[in-house]
Protein backbone atom coordinates (compact mmCIF):
# COMPACT_ATOMS: atom_id res chain seq x y z
CA UNK A 1 0.00 0.00 0.00
CA UNK A 2 1.12 3.19 -0.97
CA UNK A 3 0.62 6.67 0.87
CA UNK A 4 0.01 8.99 -2.24
CA UNK A 5 1.62 12.33 -0.87
CA UNK A 6 4.35 10.18 0.31
CA UNK A 7 5.07 9.18 -3.30
CA UNK A 8 4.98 12.65 -4.47
CA UNK A 9 7.15 13.86 -2.59
CA UNK A 10 9.46 11.41 -3.65
CA UNK A 11 8.90 11.40 -7.10
CA UNK A 12 9.65 15.21 -6.54
CA UNK A 13 12.89 14.59 -5.32
CA UNK A 14 13.32 12.20 -7.91
CA UNK A 15 13.34 15.26 -11.13
CA UNK A 16 16.12 16.88 -9.94
CA UNK A 17 19.32 15.93 -11.63
CA UNK A 18 22.81 17.32 -12.54
CA UNK A 19 21.01 18.65 -16.00
CA UNK A 20 18.17 20.06 -14.74
CA UNK A 21 19.26 21.12 -10.80
CA UNK A 22 17.02 24.06 -10.49
CA UNK A 23 12.97 23.70 -10.98
CA UNK A 24 9.55 25.74 -10.67
CA UNK A 25 7.02 25.34 -9.43
CA UNK A 26 4.72 25.08 -12.68
CA UNK A 27 7.79 22.95 -14.48
CA UNK A 28 7.25 20.28 -11.05
CA UNK A 29 3.57 20.23 -11.67
CA UNK A 30 3.34 19.67 -15.58
CA UNK A 31 6.36 17.02 -15.11
CA UNK A 32 3.89 15.19 -12.91
CA UNK A 33 1.09 15.99 -13.88
CA UNK A 34 -0.58 17.57 -11.19
CA UNK A 35 -2.24 20.71 -10.30
CA UNK A 36 0.06 23.97 -9.29
CA UNK A 37 -1.90 24.14 -6.06
CA UNK A 38 -1.07 20.25 -5.17
CA UNK A 39 2.73 20.69 -6.39
CA UNK A 40 2.95 24.02 -4.28
CA UNK A 41 2.21 22.00 -1.14
CA UNK A 42 4.37 19.50 -1.49
CA UNK A 43 6.95 21.35 -3.03
CA UNK A 44 6.14 23.85 0.29
CA UNK A 45 6.64 20.83 3.01
CA UNK A 46 9.95 19.61 1.45
CA UNK A 47 11.06 23.18 1.72
CA UNK A 48 10.32 23.26 5.23
CA UNK A 49 11.90 19.98 6.23
CA UNK A 50 14.72 21.06 4.48
CA UNK A 51 14.50 19.06 1.40
CA UNK A 52 13.94 21.46 -0.83
CA UNK A 53 15.49 24.52 -1.02
CA UNK A 54 14.26 28.29 -2.88
CA UNK A 55 17.15 30.15 -4.75
CA UNK A 56 15.80 33.68 -3.62
CA UNK A 57 16.66 35.08 -7.41
CA UNK A 58 15.12 32.85 -9.50
CA UNK A 59 12.07 31.59 -7.53
CA UNK A 60 13.43 28.03 -8.27
CA UNK A 61 13.96 24.99 -6.18
CA UNK A 62 16.92 22.83 -5.89
CA UNK A 63 17.58 19.77 -3.55
CA UNK A 64 18.28 20.69 0.18
CA UNK A 65 21.51 20.45 2.63
CA UNK A 66 19.05 17.96 4.91
CA UNK A 67 19.06 15.47 1.52
CA UNK A 68 22.99 15.71 1.49
CA UNK A 69 23.16 15.19 5.52
CA UNK A 70 21.41 11.88 4.58
CA UNK A 71 23.30 10.88 2.18
CA UNK A 72 26.10 11.41 3.93
CA UNK A 73 24.77 9.20 6.82
CA UNK A 74 23.56 6.38 4.44
CA UNK A 75 27.56 6.88 2.61
CA UNK A 76 28.90 6.08 6.35
CA UNK A 77 26.93 3.14 6.78
CA UNK A 78 28.06 1.51 4.25
CA UNK A 79 30.37 -1.60 4.83
CA UNK A 80 32.15 -1.25 1.53
CA UNK A 81 32.60 2.31 1.98
CA UNK A 82 33.89 2.03 5.61
CA UNK A 83 36.28 -0.64 4.50
CA UNK A 84 37.45 0.33 1.15
CA UNK A 85 37.93 4.30 2.13
CA UNK A 86 41.35 3.95 3.58
CA UNK A 87 42.83 1.20 0.87
CA UNK A 88 41.58 3.28 -1.95
CA UNK A 89 43.23 6.93 -0.35
CA UNK A 90 46.32 4.27 -0.03
CA UNK A 91 46.29 3.09 -3.54
CA UNK A 92 46.44 6.47 -4.96
CA UNK A 93 49.58 6.94 -3.12
CA UNK A 94 51.14 4.57 -3.94
CA UNK A 95 50.25 4.44 -7.76
CA UNK A 96 50.18 8.15 -7.98
CA UNK A 97 47.24 8.09 -9.31
CA UNK A 98 43.49 8.71 -9.11
CA UNK A 99 41.59 6.02 -7.58
CA UNK A 100 37.75 5.49 -7.33
CA UNK A 101 35.76 3.08 -5.16
CA UNK A 102 32.19 1.60 -6.62
CA UNK A 103 29.10 0.20 -5.45
CA UNK A 104 26.74 -2.31 -6.89
CA UNK A 105 23.67 -3.03 -5.43
CA UNK A 106 19.87 -3.27 -7.29
CA UNK A 107 22.15 -3.48 -10.79
CA UNK A 108 23.30 0.33 -10.14
CA UNK A 109 26.80 0.64 -10.33
CA UNK A 110 27.50 3.61 -8.03
CA UNK A 111 30.94 5.82 -7.62
CA UNK A 112 31.15 6.54 -3.82
CA UNK A 113 34.40 7.77 -3.58
CA UNK A 114 37.15 9.76 -5.31
CA UNK A 115 40.40 10.28 -4.28
CA UNK A 116 41.77 12.58 -6.55
CA UNK A 117 45.67 13.04 -7.43
CA UNK A 118 47.25 16.37 -7.92
CA UNK A 119 48.91 15.29 -10.50
CA UNK A 120 46.15 14.71 -13.30
CA UNK A 121 43.96 17.49 -14.80
CA UNK A 122 40.22 16.27 -15.47
CA UNK A 123 38.52 17.33 -18.26
CA UNK A 124 34.73 16.94 -16.55
CA UNK A 125 36.23 19.55 -13.83
CA UNK A 126 35.89 16.71 -10.91
CA UNK A 127 31.82 16.49 -11.27
CA UNK A 128 29.43 14.05 -13.41
CA UNK A 129 26.43 11.88 -11.90
CA UNK A 130 27.98 9.13 -9.41
CA UNK A 131 25.54 6.92 -11.49
CA UNK A 132 27.12 5.10 -14.09
CA UNK A 133 26.33 2.19 -16.95
CA UNK A 134 28.12 -1.03 -16.44
CA UNK A 135 28.86 -2.08 -20.70
CA UNK A 136 30.93 1.11 -21.03
CA UNK A 137 32.26 1.89 -17.78
CA UNK A 138 35.74 -0.12 -16.40
CA UNK A 139 33.89 -0.92 -13.31
CA UNK A 140 30.95 -1.80 -14.53
CA UNK A 141 32.06 -4.32 -16.86
CA UNK A 142 34.44 -5.80 -14.24
CA UNK A 143 30.86 -6.29 -12.46
CA UNK A 144 29.26 -7.48 -15.42
CA UNK A 145 32.40 -9.96 -16.14
CA UNK A 146 31.96 -11.98 -12.95
CA UNK A 147 27.85 -11.96 -12.97
CA UNK A 148 26.57 -15.47 -13.20
CA UNK A 149 25.45 -16.31 -16.89
CA UNK A 150 21.68 -15.94 -16.18
CA UNK A 151 22.32 -12.39 -14.66
CA UNK A 152 24.41 -11.46 -17.66
CA UNK A 153 22.26 -12.71 -20.34
CA UNK A 154 18.65 -11.04 -18.49
CA UNK A 155 20.93 -8.12 -18.35
CA UNK A 156 22.00 -7.68 -21.97
CA UNK A 157 18.08 -8.56 -22.88
CA UNK A 158 17.11 -5.56 -20.79
CA UNK A 159 19.83 -2.97 -22.07
CA UNK A 160 20.28 -1.51 -24.65
CA UNK A 161 24.05 -0.53 -25.15
CA UNK A 162 23.72 3.38 -26.04
CA UNK A 163 26.90 4.65 -27.67
CA UNK A 164 28.57 7.69 -25.67
CA UNK A 165 31.49 8.31 -27.56
CA UNK A 166 32.97 6.49 -30.59
CA UNK A 167 35.23 4.30 -28.66
CA UNK A 168 31.48 2.98 -26.40
CA UNK A 169 31.27 -0.69 -27.31
CA UNK A 170 27.54 -1.21 -29.15
CA UNK A 171 27.13 -4.45 -29.88
CA UNK A 172 26.29 -7.17 -27.59
CA UNK A 173 28.15 -10.07 -29.05
CA UNK A 174 31.69 -7.80 -28.67
CA UNK A 175 30.74 -7.10 -25.28
CA UNK A 176 30.18 -10.75 -24.49
CA UNK A 177 34.14 -11.11 -25.83
CA UNK A 178 34.98 -8.19 -23.83
CA UNK A 179 34.21 -10.06 -20.57
CA UNK A 180 35.70 -12.92 -21.59
CA UNK A 181 38.48 -11.63 -21.67
CA UNK A 182 38.36 -9.61 -18.52
CA UNK A 183 37.03 -12.68 -16.81
CA UNK A 184 40.75 -14.08 -17.98
CA UNK A 185 43.28 -11.45 -17.07
CA UNK A 186 41.09 -10.63 -14.11
CA UNK A 187 40.31 -6.99 -14.15
CA UNK A 188 38.64 -4.19 -17.04
CA UNK A 189 39.83 -1.53 -18.76
CA UNK A 190 37.82 2.16 -19.84
CA UNK A 191 39.65 3.35 -22.62
CA UNK A 192 37.08 6.85 -23.22
CA UNK A 193 34.07 4.54 -23.45
CA UNK A 194 31.75 6.28 -21.29
CA UNK A 195 33.44 9.85 -21.43
CA UNK A 196 36.63 11.37 -23.59
CA UNK A 197 39.85 11.77 -21.92
CA UNK A 198 39.04 9.41 -19.23
CA UNK A 199 40.69 6.12 -19.23
CA UNK A 200 41.10 3.52 -16.24
CA UNK A 201 41.26 -0.01 -15.13
CA UNK A 202 39.45 -1.58 -12.57
CA UNK A 203 38.66 -4.97 -10.77
CA UNK A 204 35.65 -6.44 -8.94
CA UNK A 205 35.13 -6.54 -5.19
CA UNK A 206 33.80 -9.61 -3.58
CA UNK A 207 31.90 -10.49 -0.64
CA UNK A 208 31.01 -13.45 2.09
CA UNK A 209 28.99 -14.97 -0.41
CA UNK A 210 31.38 -14.84 -3.88
CA UNK A 211 29.40 -12.04 -5.46
CA UNK A 212 30.69 -8.93 -6.77
CA UNK A 213 29.43 -6.09 -4.50
CA UNK A 214 31.34 -3.63 -5.95
CA UNK A 215 34.88 -2.30 -7.97
CA UNK A 216 37.63 -0.16 -7.55
CA UNK A 217 39.54 1.34 -10.40
CA UNK A 218 42.63 3.74 -11.17
CA UNK A 219 42.46 6.06 -13.75
CA UNK A 220 45.42 6.04 -16.39
CA UNK A 221 46.76 7.82 -19.26
CA UNK A 222 46.22 6.25 -22.91
CA UNK A 223 50.18 6.12 -23.07
CA UNK A 224 49.91 3.86 -20.30
CA UNK A 225 48.03 1.25 -22.52
CA UNK A 226 50.65 1.69 -25.21
CA UNK A 227 53.64 1.60 -23.30
CA UNK A 228 52.72 -1.54 -20.50
CA UNK A 229 52.28 1.49 -18.07
CA UNK A 230 48.91 -0.64 -16.39
CA UNK A 231 51.36 -3.58 -15.38
CA UNK A 232 52.83 -1.84 -12.19
CA UNK A 233 49.68 -0.38 -11.47
CA UNK A 234 47.65 -3.25 -12.29
CA UNK A 235 49.82 -5.35 -9.17
CA UNK A 236 48.77 -2.27 -7.34
CA UNK A 237 44.97 -2.43 -8.20
CA UNK A 238 44.64 -6.42 -7.47
CA UNK A 239 46.09 -5.97 -3.92
CA UNK A 240 43.66 -3.59 -2.99
CA UNK A 241 40.69 -5.38 -4.34
CA UNK A 242 41.92 -8.56 -2.85
CA UNK A 243 42.21 -6.60 0.91
CA UNK A 244 38.57 -5.20 0.35
CA UNK A 245 37.63 -8.22 -0.44
CA UNK A 246 38.61 -10.02 2.39
CA UNK A 247 37.19 -7.19 4.47
CA UNK A 248 34.07 -7.99 3.11
CA UNK A 249 34.15 -11.51 3.95
CA UNK A 250 35.64 -12.83 0.91
CA UNK A 251 37.52 -16.32 1.19
CA UNK A 252 39.31 -15.99 -2.27
CA UNK A 253 38.76 -19.42 -2.55
CA UNK A 254 38.41 -21.72 -6.05
CA UNK A 255 37.74 -19.51 -9.29
CA UNK A 256 38.48 -16.20 -7.95
CA UNK A 257 42.07 -16.94 -6.55
CA UNK A 258 43.32 -16.02 -10.00
CA UNK A 259 42.43 -12.88 -9.32
CA UNK A 260 45.23 -12.85 -6.54
CA UNK A 261 47.79 -14.77 -8.23
CA UNK A 262 49.84 -11.42 -9.83
CA UNK A 263 50.32 -9.99 -6.86
CA UNK A 264 50.48 -12.94 -4.34
CA UNK A 265 53.62 -14.28 -6.59
CA UNK A 266 55.21 -10.98 -7.40
CA UNK A 267 55.08 -10.22 -3.87
CA UNK A 268 55.00 -13.33 -1.92
CA UNK A 269 51.48 -12.34 -0.36
CA UNK A 270 49.72 -15.27 1.03
CA UNK A 271 46.33 -15.60 -0.89
CA UNK A 272 44.34 -17.31 2.15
Amino acid sequence: MQIQSVSRAIDILGLFSQDRPRMGVTEIAKALMLNTATAFGLITTLQQRGLLVKDPESKRYGLGPRLFELGTIQLWSQRLYQVGVYPVHRLSEAANKSTRLYSWEKGDMLLILQVFHPSENFPFGGAFSPKLPLYCSGAGKAILAWLPEVELTDYLKRTKLHPFTSSTISDKNVLKRELKKIRKKGYSADREEFMKGINCIAMPIFDFSNRPVGAVSISVDSDDFANHGVDSLERELRFTSIEISRSMGHALDGERLSIASSRTKSTGLRSE
